[in-house]
């Protein structure tokens, strides 16, 4: 089912004014650094797939509470 997959990314904003954004030659050999879901930027998708649910996003964790 669509609803238990999941993905976790990566993105870091540049600003070209400020920065040369452009790819790096032979930077993403692995092909990892992909367009956003929106179109928007490139993202490095980190995890894609099904994952689990939980009322607690971090059990055992000082998060839980």
């Amino acid at each position: 089912m669509e609803n238990e997959r999941i993905q976790v990314l990566y993105t870091l904003v540049c600003v070209d004014l400020y920065s040369d954004c452009s790819p790096k030659e032979n930077a993403d050999p692995q092909g990892w650094v992909k367009k956003s879901p929106r179109d928007v930027t490139d993202v490095v998708v980190l995890f894609d797939g099904k994952g689990e649910r939980s009322l607690t996003p971090f059990p055992d964790s000082p998060y839980e509470n």
